[in-house]
């Protein structure tokens, strides 16, 4: 998996980026699928104490996103974390009810019937 890392507004420290990785990392157990994931940690600009992070992770053919605030940035990361799990539980399952066999469609008997084609020639006594 390709994991892009960004810190907003702050430099992260390298603790704090190896704990969102391998956070994101240990979404693999539970679909092996993830082909890119990019984190996005901000800090308020102007000294407030929101901590945000914007996770989106990447799977066939869709995006999977969480974005989270919190007064630290752990703890925005873990409930990013947290959403995602649930969203990859749902993602797997519509993956996989879309692979069972469908029922087959009810066909009709037409033997017996025989078509009315004079309905369907134009009426030419209408013609200017």
């Amino acid at each position: 998996m390709n994991i892009q890392f960004t810190a907003r507004h702050f430099k992260a420290p390298s603790e704090l980026q190896r704990f969102a990785e391998d956070s994101i990392q240990g979404l693999s157990h539970l679909y092996e699928g993830i082909v890119n994931a990019e984190i996005v940690l901000e800090d308020r600009p102007h000294g407030g104490d929101d901590k945000m992070a914007e996770v989106i992770i990447s799977v066939y053919k869709e995006q999977l996103f969480a974005k989270e605030k919190s007064d630290d940035h752990r703890k925005s990361i873990q409930a990013c974390v947290d959403k995602l799990e649930r969203q990859l539980v749902k993602y797997k399952s519509r993956l996989h009810d879309g692979q069972r066999p469908h029922e087959k469609p009810e066909f009709i008997d037409i033997t017996g019937i025989t078509p009315d084609i004079t309905d369907l020639t134009p009426d030419i006594t209408d013609l200017p």
